[in-house]
């Protein structure tokens, strides 16, 4: 055996070793790429989800806190359930009305600004539903001005029907955040198991 001869059989195994792991490290590189792209595509749907979830929580959240107010300012100041105690002296009782109907009537642009602001953004019946409180607010604050601070009483126009639409307004109300917790609550628990 020559030299050569000899030098060929201990560098065969060399190169069959070497090809060998060039393969396995070629191998190990692309699985190791692949495995990083579907584990970045699958962070960025993630976090996709998640601020969708964020903004459409966060939507719900500030019309609900808007509208909620609306209804709590008009509810229990303008033709209110229950007892009503008014002042005997009518100067003082026609300031106490101005000051409730301005309270009212700011709490009220406060939840159309957001109505309006999210109207695209939200399915079409919560919008409606959203809308429809919104106008029999709108009426009620309407009805006082005309008829308890412009004392148009004597019109022969009926306060009973304010009264009225003040329960009304509470059932609506009530049904409706009672649709929209459970609506978040879906869209929680859906997010849940979308982060699993």
């Amino acid at each position: 055996m020559t030299w050569w001869q000899s030098l060929l059989i201990a560098i065969i195994p060399a190169i069959i070793t070497a090809f060998i792991s060039w393969i396995i490290s070629y191998t190990q590189i692309k699985n190791t790429k692949k495995e990083l792209k579907e584990k970045y595509e699958n962070e960025s749907k993630l976090y996709i989800r998640k601020t969708q979830f964020d903004n459409e929580f966060n939507i719900y959240k500030e019309l609900s806190e808007k509208t909620v107010t609306m209804v709590s300012d008009i509810v229990s100041n303008i033709y209110p359930s229950g007892l009503v105690f008014k002042h005997n002296d009518l100067n003082a009782l026609k300031q106490y009305q101005v000051k409730i109907y301005n309270m009212c009537e700011i709490s009220f642009t406060e939840a159309h600004k957001a109505i309006n602001k999210y109207a695209c953004f939200i399915p079409k019946n919560w919008y409606e539903r959203f809308i429809a409180i919104k106008q029999l607010c709108a009426l009620q604050l309407k009805s006082f001005f005309a008829y308890e601070i412009n004392s148009l009483l004597n019109s022969g126009y009926n306060t009973q029907e304010c009264y009225q639409r003040t329960s009304k307004i509470e059932e609506e109300i009530l049904k409706l955040i009672d649709d929209l917790r459970t609506y978040i609550n879906d869209l929680t628990n859906k997010e849940k198991s979308n982060a699993d």
